[in-house]
């Protein structure tokens, strides 16, 4: 019997760790896979995964979780997921139970293809787990057992980095015994990694993993794993212990090497043929006691779990009656479909039109500022005769870039809809995958997307995988790709559809900080939109919605608190929330705000967590920018940071910054600012100077304050002064009365900042 098995936290690792948005434990998740299943919250604990503890350097396993436990997860969950709920309250008032209000949700977030096959090899481990504990029983009764058998499995870790391959993890876990804590075990097993020492001398049965690339290895005559087995022969005879070698991955077929023959030995096979490896190793520990009835009691209902499709037919008898019953069925629909009985073409037609959307989540109604001056902007820009139409939204963050493409794509009528998350690598592949596995139409997509997954090698498997979308989306064009946060446009490019003829005919939307992104090759400047802040009325309209559950009060004390604080979505969402909640005056938000205390960005990011939109403060995003830059650059970047978060905030000329600098070093300054969409340029045609949002400036002069002991060091503030003076000094000498007059604007600032950081 061979299967495709997928171990959970395999699934849960690559697809379920963020839910509608919203991140999950691996316990939230089984929790939520059993309601799927219809399991009640009693019968949840004693199906839950094991629990897993490291003791002494080694991994112990054990059933720990509770009744209370579970009931707790369920209350967490749907806290969880109250933000999402907030656009199905009409659908949820009629939903008593909080399980069922769970289910709902989930049925709507995109992901259920996902959690379908998670719940599946939920049931596989379950009912693979369901005859172990009868083997284990049977052993209790033979064996006539007082003590714990106890084993150690032991494996060879060369990574850094310490990762544990998940085969392993589940052996471990699958070789205990599952009685409650007060119950006599018969079997324990705990996990060892990092290499081949020698068992502890209570251990029973000490298990070496041998990889398959150790064969390698055996053929060397001077080769060290001959002197370890050696060594380990000796130890395990000294401490009565049970060596048993374990050959992970080895082709069945091929001999094992006769260092290892005179040795116990099994193969351990995964994916395929896991449960039976497992199956196979216990009956190398115990030779003596039969447990074929459980092995093929085991295959008969593991059969009845998969898909019908992949159970084989049994005879060539019921093969030729299906063949005869499949012609008669033909000639019976072709003559509906001649006769114009049978809507064939219609439902055939509604089934490939099949809609995919993943869940684009937008802020509830009373939150929601529609921005449709840029929405038609979109529309006409994708609007063009190419195959493939690309829109990116540039702005800073916060500024609701990614609010106005999910806006897009929930009004958008693609057959496919997909948001993907470009902020790194790992949650683009992903995205990749979630997609992936909605894209599926047939049983061979389904097959052939197991078989992807279960490929060892990552670079081709991640080949492979896109390779699979790209099929997808050409089988069902007109769709749009929304490509979320893209740090780097050149890391995003091998996978941004640019062939009609590889990925077919569609639309795709960027969102990004990076200003510089129109300077690329394969990006249109007239296809860029910047994204810039609120105007007054926009501000106004979000702000007293979110402060006046969605009325609006246009009062001139408002108006005036609005001109005092940035105007991007983020800015002013975050002052309404905050206002909302905690009663305090205009006045004292914007002290606060200026004091950038820690106490207020921590209550402030926990309330744009119940708000379930934004994720970080503007203090926050300010601050992760400026360690960026500062890490990956030179000494001059912090001092150039410095240099004008002490200027007046507009128009500072760039020939400022060269009398304190190098050009070149200048130029590229500007450029990584621009990369975060810190400092506004003009066009190119316009004056050499930029300008930064008082607020960003003001977040960097309170960081720099910090992270440069300016109010001790004073030398760095001194010498800046110094330049200062001489670039007014020059300009007033050169008598150019609109330099003199920029000059004196922007270091108007200088006194007041220069006292205001220790002077």
């Amino acid at each position: 019997m061979k299967n495709s098995f997928q171990f959970p936290q395999e699934i849960y690792n690559r697809c379920l760790k963020e839910v509608a948005g919203i991140q999950f434990s691996s316990r939230e998740i089984d929790v939520i896979a059993y309601i799927l299943l219809g399991e009640e919250t009693k019968q949840i604990p004693y199906n839950m995964p094991i629990a897993e503890e490291v003791v002494n350097g080694k991994t112990a396993f054990t059933y720990k979780i509770s009744d209370s436990t579970v009931e707790s997860h369920i209350e967490n969950i749907y806290e969880k997921l109250s933000p999402f709920a907030e656009r199905y309250k009409d659908d949820l008032k009629n939903i008593t139970r909080k399980r069922d209000k769970i289910k709902f949700l989930v049925d709507r977030s995109g992901k259920k293809p996902t959690f379908e096959s998670y719940c599946h090899a939920l049931k596989a481990e379950n009912l693979f787990l369901n005859h172990l504990e009868k083997i284990f029983q049977k052993l209790s009764s033979l064996i006539n057992l007082k003590q714990t058998i106890t084993c150690q499995i032991n494996y060879w870790d060369p990574s850094p980095f310490n990762l544990t391959p998940i085969a392993y993890t589940y052996l471990a876990r699958h070789l205990n015994d599952r009685q409650k804590k007060n119950g006599h075990k018969i079997m324990t097993t705990t996990l060892k990694g990092g290499g081949w020492d020698s068992a502890e001398a209570k251990t029973n049965y000490s298990f070496y993993i041998l990889p398959a690339e150790v064969a390698t290895s055996l053929s060397t005559q001077d080769s060290h794993i001959h002197q370890a087995f050696a060594q380990l022969e000796k130890e395990a005879a000294e401490k009565n212990q049970h060596l048993i070698f374990l050959l992970h991955n080895w082709k069945e077929k091929k001999p094992v090497p006769k260092e290892i023959r005179h040795f116990q030995w099994s193969h351990f096979n995964e994916p395929e043929n896991y449960f039976l490896s497992v199956f196979q190793i216990l009956k190398r520990m115990f030779p003596h006691i039969s447990i074929e009835n459980e092995i093929v009691a085991f295959k008969i209902e593991y059969e009845k779990l998969r898909p019908k499709e992949e159970v084989p037919s049994q005879k060539k008898k019921v093969i030729t009656v299906g063949l005869i019953t499949f012609g008669v069925a033909f000639l019976a629909i072709f003559i509906c479909i001649v006769m114009g009985l049978l809507p064939f073409q219609k439902r055939s037609t509604q089934a490939d039109n099949k809609s995919i959307h993943s869940d684009l989540v937008l802020p509830v109604e009373t939150a929601f500022l529609e921005r449709l001056g840029i929405l038609a902007q979109i529309e006409k820009k994708l609007d063009g005769k190419d195959d493939i139409q690309t829109v990116v939204l540039v702005g800073a963050g916060g500024s609701g870039k990614t609010t106005l493409a999910r806006h897009f794509g929930r009004r958008c009528k693609a057959s496919i809809v997909w948001e993907i998350n470009a902020e790194t690598k790992v949650s683009l592949m992903n995205s990749f995958r979630d997609l992936a596995h909605n894209l599926i139409q047939t049983d061979e997509h389904r097959k052939k997307l197991d078989l992807i997954q279960n490929t060892r090698n990552l670079e081709e498997q991640e080949k492979q995988l896109l390779s699979f979308v790209k099929q997808g989306l050409k089988e069902q064009s007109n769709w749009l790709l929304i490509y979320d946060n893209v740090e780097s446009i050149e890391d995003v490019k091998p996978y941004l559809p640019q062939n009609q003829s590889v990925w077919g005919r569609g639309k795709i939307i960027l969102t990004t900080r990076d200003a510089n992104i129109k300077d690329t090759s394969f990006i249109q400047p007239q296809n860029v939109i910047e994204i810039d802040e609120l105007n007054q009325n926009e501000a106004l309209a979000l702000f007293t919605k979110i402060l006046h559950n969605g009325h609006t009060d246009p009062s001139e004390d408002v108006i005036g608190f609005l001109q005092k604080i940035a105007s991007f979505p983020l800015d002013v969402s975050l002052a309404g929330y905050y206002i909302k909640n905690t009663y305090i005056t205009y006045k004292d938000y914007l002290d606060l705000l200026n004091q950038h205390s820690s106490d207020f960005e921590e209550l402030q990011t926990g309330l744009l967590k119940k708000s379930g939109h934004y994720g970080q403060t503007r203090d926050r995003i300010i601050t992760i920018s400026l360690q960026k830059i500062m890490e990956d650059h030179r000494q001059e970047f912090k001092e150039l940071l410095l240099f004008i978060s002490l200027l007046d905030s507009q128009n500072i000329p760039l020939e400022l910054l060269s009398t304190y600098k190098e050009k070149i070093l200048v130029h590229n300054f500007i450029h990584l600012l621009k990369e975060y969409s810190l400092v506004i340029t003009p066009e190119e045609s316009g004056p050499a100077n930029f300008s930064l949002h008082r607020n960003i400036q003001s977040t960097m002069l309170s960081h720099l304050t910090q992270l440069l002991n300016l109010e001790k060091d004073k030398h760095l503030i001194e010498q800046i002064g110094l330049v200062f003076r001489q670039y007014i000094a020059k300009v007033i000498d050169e008598c150019v009365f609109r330099r003199i007059r920029t000059a004196i604007l922007v270091l108007s600032e200088w006194p007041f900042r220069f006292n205001s950081n220790g002077e």
